[in-house]
């Protein structure tokens, strides 16, 4: 039954390093999506929309707050780095 349910469900996986940092993980060839990649989270925006995720779509806003996420996933991304040097 665990099974049936999770087919029928849509999972986004998202990241926020370098694939190349994946290799000998786990999560090395899985398809995942740049936290800090407009190409990327327009796709996921795209996905949310097609499933029905998200019911209405607001393109402009996306389009129009974008570069402040991006910017702020490279913050959150760099300090991270620092914390761990």
């Amino acid at each position: 039954m665990g099974t049936v349910w999770g087919m029928n469900k849509h999972h986004f996986p998202l990241i926020s390093v370098p694939f190349e940092q994946l290799s000998y993980t786990p999560l090395q060839g899985m398809q995942m999506r740049r936290l800090n990649d407009s190409s990327d989270i327009s796709m996921v925006y795209d996905e949310l929309l097609e499933y029905d995720i998200r019911k209405k779509s607001q393109t402009a806003e996306f389009n129009k707050r974008l570069p402040g996420f991006i910017k702020a996933v490279n913050k959150i991304c760099d300090c991270a780095k620092v914390n761990l040097q």
